[in-house]
């Protein structure tokens, strides 16, 4: 059986890594777009989002240092389903999880990246 995900899109922020208890997770938004001609022969366009986790430390570094918002980005992953509880509700999640045979592939360049980003963005460090 097979349980495979792959993406191209772009990342929606910068990607988030946080420090828990036994590592690092880092997690990003990846928006995937559908074109077609309707009937009328009119263009329609569908923006899928996609949240995508990672707990391997090397990546998540990586990923803090290189996973900005804009960035096109190719993934491979597995699909997983989990649930929690917020404020009495039960909370159902899909992720994309990048696990040991998974990939992460920016498309982009970086440089690009940064030579198009916005004023507000500018002073933000970026590593090489």
């Amino acid at each position: 059986m097979i349980n495979k995900v792959t993406l191209v899109g772009r990342l929606g922020k910068d990607a988030e890594v946080r420090q828990i208890e036994n590592g690092k997770v880092a997690s990003f938004d990846v928006a995937t777009t559908e074109a077609w001609k309707d009937d009328q022969g009119q263009w329609k366009e569908r923006v899928e989002w996609h949240r995508v986790v990672t707990f391997q430390e090397g990546l998540c570094d990586l990923l803090e240092e290189k996973a900005l918002k804009g960035r096109l980005v190719y993934i491979e992953g597995v699909l997983r389903h989990r649930n929690y509880e917020h404020e009495g509700q039960k909370v159902y999640v899909t992720e994309v999880r990048i696990e040991q045979n998974g990939v992460v592939r920016f498309l982009d360049t970086l440089e690009k990246q940064e030579a198009e980003a916005p004023a507000e963005n500018s002073g933000k460090s970026k590593k090489k």
